[in-house]
């Protein structure tokens, strides 16, 4: 039997899950979302112009190069293939819930999640007092990944600029997120990424800014380091991965001298940060939660049963997993 992996080929992740998928004696299929093709009036997907291949699932690992306003429409052919019987591992439409940035943090929000205060404005006078109220703000755009596209607001003046610019040239509100100072751990700034696979904490890293850097993102210079998980940040880390109902999500969370809060939650990152801080594999434990996930679809839908158990079956079901 053979499993896709959609990523980008070649990339750590990617290869990381493929070699994790031969380990239990499965072919992988590496097939990017930028290959495949979705016919509108007809439903039909292709990959490089050929049917798609017969795969007992799917694992989504990355939609493209970059996460942007294109990685969500790349999840129509994956939706259209799960409509087809095939079982994936995030299914799209709980993906497409964490890649809008705005819908996902109004939902945390609206479940209870601890988060900085964030809003949407297209006001000059409400950006320039929400920054006024919080001495510094941070700017995140709508789709994106490892902090690309955040700006840093330090005085009220910048804000009602920025707000102003957005508006004459048509860009739709701004969403502005409370800057938010890290307990103290000495000169470091940190904040920790929180892996929960199939419902269980697999583990969790921390991403070290460097000095003078207010990002925390290896894109920004930083650096991955081991971190503790406190029952109250793996509460909340659970909390927000029953909040979407992903398979697979990094929870980023911030200690403060407040408790625990969450910056976002991810369906497609974490895998190298975890395994460089703590040498914890995340692509075997999702090859195995996904190969389990799998064979309880077919089972269900009465297909033939794949030739061999996987591991993740005689696993122990609550607990952590490594």
């Amino acid at each position: 039997m053979q499993v896709a992996v959609v990523g980008n080929p070649g990339a750590w992740s990617t290869e990381r899950l493929a070699s994790a998928l031969r380990a239990e004696e499965i072919a992988p299929i590496v097939v990017s979302a930028t290959e495949l093709s979705f016919s509108l009036s007809g439903g039909g997907v292709a990959w490089k112009g050929r049917p798609l291949p017969a795969v007992m699932g799917v694992i989504v690992k990355k939609l493209g190069p970059s996460t942007d306003e294109q990685a969500a429409v790349r999840l129509l052919p994956l939706m259209a293939w799960e409509r087809a019987g095939v079982p994936i591992v995030s299914p799209p439409a709980l993906i497409e819930r964490v890649l809008d940035r705005f819908r996902m943090t109004l939902d945390l929000g609206e479940a209870g999640v601890p988060l900085p205060e964030t809003i949407l404005t297209e006001s000059p006078d409400e950006a320039a007092a929400f920054v006024a109220r919080h001495g510094r703000a941070v700017v995140k755009p709508r789709h994106t990944s490892k902090g690309h596209g955040m700006l840093l607001l330090q005085n009220p003046a910048e804000a009602r600029n920025m707000a102003a610019n957005g508006a004459a040239l048509g860009r739709g509100p701004a969403y502005l997120q409370a800057f938010v100072q890290p307990r103290e751990r000495g000169a470091e700034r940190r904040d920790i990424g929180v892996v929960v696979i199939g419902g269980v904490v697999a583990g969790a890293y921390a991403r070290v800014a460097p000095p003078g850097e207010w990002r925390t993102t290896t894109a920004a210079g930083g650096r991955y380091a081991p971190a503790n998980v406190t029952p109250e940040i793996e509460q909340i880390a659970l909390k927000v991965s029953r909040v979407f109902g992903l398979d697979f999500t990094t929870v980023d969370v911030v200690e403060t001298e407040k408790g625990p809060m969450v910056y976002e939650a991810s369906a497609l990152g974490g895998f190298r940060g975890l395994f460089e801080a703590t040498g914890v594999d995340a692509a075997r434990l999702t090859v195995r939660w996904a190969l389990e996930r799998f064979t309880r679809s077919r089972r269900e839908t009465g297909r033939e049963s794949r030739p061999h158990a996987s591991p993740a079956e005689s696993a122990p079901s609550g607990g952590r997993l490594g």
